[in-house]
């Protein structure tokens, strides 16, 4: 009997180990990673001739292809560089990035001296598994792909603490100057390159707003890319965002693989008005009297907030600060100083707004020593 089982085990083991199977001719998957290859070497009004093409037929979650073949015109002939090299396309391909299409993931290219010297990784002999590419994918190390950060590597703390450096929670009930909460971060993924990483998860520990974006008892998710500082800091992005209970990333979930070049595009996302951010610069007071108020000249300006007047001059090179009379009280002795400042931003409505960008709901406005 255990041999039967043993033979059974076996069986199941091939059948799954060895998963990667060559697309014919016509198949639309097949014409989906030949097109996504062209396009990413812009290369749309060439030929590909394959040597190879396959992709995993046991779906689970991750797919993944390989291809391998050289450049035709389209009237039909191979393509040669000025030495007179011919280029060979060989690369792993994972459906991925959060435009879910597929991306090179792996590249084995080189040059060869002429069409019939093509040998490609992979030869036509030879058995493919996803397990097999995935493990390519993972020697590449963190450079170009975003690769899983475990439990114990000491990466997923540094990257969590950047998160919770960040994270000022309840951005309504928040006092100027005062407490901030403590949490966990429970993750529900976390990758990293060497300059980016992205997390999906929930913040855990501090008082639930009313006015949060949830699901039954627990936060919603949050969508955060986060980029390396010079200093080794993990910082939320775009630059000066912090994390809120309320925070709603534009940035959309993602399936697959996000390559570095996806991150960087995703960091340069746009603020919005009610995003919460952290600023230093100068603070000064503009006009006597009744008709005072108070700005801050940021060292580092946000750069791009949606539906901001960004016609008129020197939009983002002052900031109204929205404050309590009490508030303005305490700050006199600040005038003139630089501080740090923490609050969100808010889109001039009215007469009473002197500059394109506000500040509103600050929580933070501390002297820098």
């Amino acid at each position: 009997m255990r041999y039967f089982l043993f033979l059974i085990l076996m069986i199941f083991h091939n059948a799954f180990a060895v998963d990667i199977k060559d697309l014919p001719h016509g198949d639309n998957l097949r014409k989906q990673i030949a097109q996504a290859l062209r396009e990413e070497e812009g290369l749309q009004d060439s030929v590909l001739n394959l040597r190879r093409i396959g992709m995993n037929v046991n779906y689970s979650g991750e797919d993944i292809a390989y291809i391998c073949g050289l450049i035709k015109d389209k009237s039909d002939q191979f393509q040669p560089d000025a030495q007179n090299k011919y280029h060979l396309y060989d690369r792993v391909m994972a459906r991925g990035s959060y435009y879910w299409n597929w991306i090179s993931v792996v590249r084995f290219d080189r040059q060869i001296d002429s069409p019939q010297a093509v040998h490609c990784h992979y030869g036509k002999d030879v058995s493919l598994s996803s397990t097999e590419l995935w493990e390519q994918v993972k020697a590449q190390g963190r450079k170009n792909i975003c690769q899983p950060v475990q439990a114990k590597d000491p990466l997923r703390r540094d990257i969590l603490d950047g998160l919770r450096a960040s994270y000022v929670g309840d951005s309504n009930s928040l006092t100027l100057n005062g407490p901030l909460p403590a949490v966990k971060f429970v993750v529900a993924d976390l990758c990293s390159t060497e300059d980016y990483a992205w997390f999906t998860g929930k913040p855990m520990g501090d008082a639930q707003s009313y006015y949060r974006h949830s699901d039954g008892d627990t936060y919603s998710e949050l969508n955060v890319v986060l980029k390396k500082s010079s200093d080794g800091a993990w910082q939320p992005q775009p630059q000066h965002l912090l994390l809120v209970q309320q925070s709603k990333s534009d940035t959309p979930a993602y399936r697959g693989t996000l390559r570095e070049t996806d991150l960087a595009q995703m960091a340069q996302a746009c603020m919005v008005e009610g995003d919460t951010v952290s600023l230093t610069g100068t603070l000064r007071q503009q006009g006597d009297g009744e008709s005072a108020y108070w700005t801050l000249t940021p060292d580092s300006p946000l750069t791009c907030v949606r539906d901001a007047n960004k016609r008129q001059p020197g939009w983002n090179q002052t900031m109204q600060l929205v404050l309590t009379p009490q508030e303005r009280e305490s700050l006199n002795d600040l005038v003139g100083k630089k501080v740090s400042i923490g609050g969100d931003i808010f889109l001039a409505l009215s007469a009473s707004h002197h500059t394109p960008l506000l500040l509103d709901n600050l929580f933070r406005l501390t002297e820098m020593k």
